[in-house]
Order: C-alpha cells, then structure tokens, then sequence
C-alpha cells in the first residue's frame, strides 16, 4: 500500500468579475455597480453591508475591473494595505474601493475620510463595504456621516437552493458532477458562504487529478474531514495524505 501526500493549498481565485457573480437576489447592486464603474451611477460613493460571505469583495473587485476597463486609475484597499494610505497618494479622480471599514484603525479611519473629501472634490469615486448599516459603525462620527452621504445596498447572501445550484454549475464547467448528496455534506460539515464552497470545489477537482480518482461522496468526506483538521490546527503541517 503505497501513501500520496499533496499540499493543501487552494488554487488561485479567478478575476472578480460580473459574469462570474452569482447575482441571487442583488440584481439592483449589480446593475448600480455597473453603472458606477461607467461613471453613470447617481452616486460615485456607495457604500455596500452585510453578512460574510455574502459577495461585497467579488462586487468591489468586479467593479474595479470594470473601472479599470474604462481607463480610469483604481486601487482596492484592505487590510495591511490600508496602513500605507495617504489621502494625496491617489489621483484625486481614481476609483477607489475600501473594503470592510470596520478594519480600520483611528490613524486609518482619518485617512480614509480625507481621501473620500479629495475623491468627493477631485470627481474620484469610492467604494466602501461592511458588516453593518453604515449608521451602526462604531467609526469616527465624521467617517459615518461620509458613508451615510452616498448610496447604500445591502448584498444579500445566497440560499441554499442558489447555493447548491451555484456549486453544480461551476463543478460541470470543471468537468464532474456534483451530486444533492454531496452539496447537502458540504453545506453541513464547512463553511457556508459560496467564496470557501467554490475553494473547496477547486480543491477536490486538483486533488481528484492528482490522485486520479473520481470526485465521489466519499473523496469529498475524506478530503474535507482532512480540511477542517488543518483549518481547526493550523500548526500541522498542511497536507493530505491518501491511500
């Protein structure tokens, strides 16, 4: 009996983009974010809330991308990242997008307000997301009052239907079939949200080419029994190891 070990890391996301976006119930946002990325919104700032997982970074980044294909200067901002932003760093007409405010540090959060009046004044846009409706942030009160400025769309996250509908298109444009019974396991025993589903999915179809086995209901128990293992004890070392 021989042993196969194979890294678990997930390959790389796609490009954000529209066509790519389960759109569910969003069609609104997304028609608004088209038009923002054209500079024919009503709004150049808009800010986006709701639940993880909903789809707010793959709408900012697709509008970015749509942005971009206009010829406008764009930057998306999260994270560590914010830490480098200076209100004058950025062409005062770029199309900025600033992904979950609630990230932000008091020094970040002046930032951001400066660079939102420089946009406002310079015919820049910006994006903004979180979890929250932008009047229950607990930001600086003169960061709120901006966001609440603009127009504001709650994204709303996918159910399960769409979910498992989602999940079986994207696994026969890879090439197998995903089974109600192993969309129902994965539902039940990993994350939730479309963005690790669709990870997971990418990962069984590397895995089951590698390995040369089919995707059945078992491969996908084994490989995300071996998931949640490493996910639950991130000191071990990341691999899988069949036989």
């Amino acid at each position: 009996m021989s042993l196969k070990q194979l890294t678990l890391d997930l390959v790389p996301n796609e490009e954000a983009t529209f066509d790519n976006f389960v759109i569910g119930e969003n069609h609104e946002v997304v028609e608004m974010l088209s038009a923002w990325s054209r500079e024919s919104a009503s709004d150049r700032f808009i800010y986006l809330w709701g639940e993880a997982g909903c789809g707010k970074t793959h709408l900012m980044k697709s509008s970015l991308v749509a942005a971009a294909e206009q010829g406008f200067v764009t930057c998306y901002l999260q994270d560590d990242l914010l830490l480098e932003v200076e209100a004058d760093s950025l062409p005062e007409n770029a199309y900025v997008a600033v992904d979950d405010v609630t990230r932000l540090n008091p020094s970040q959060q002046i930032a951001i307000f400066a660079l939102y009046n420089r946009l406002k004044e310079g015919g820049g846009a910006m994006l903004t997301s979180g979890p929250l409706p932008s009047a229950q942030l607990d930001l600086r009160d003169d960061l709120v009052t901006r966001l609440g400025w603009g127009l504001s769309y709650r994204v709303n996250g996918l159910s399960d239907e769409q979910k498992s509908l989602a999940l079986q298109h994207y696994a026969k444009e890879k090439g197998f079939d995903l089974t109600p019974e192993m969309v129902d396991y994965m539902l039940i025993h990993y994350r939730r949200d479309l963005p690790s589903l669709l990870q997971l999915l990418s990962q069984l179809d590397q895995l089951s080419l590698s390995l040369k086995r089919p995707i059945t209901l078992s491969f996908v128990r084994q490989v995300l029994q071996r998931r949640v293992e490493v996910d639950q004890n991130p000191k071990q070392e990341d691999m899988l190891i069949f036989s």
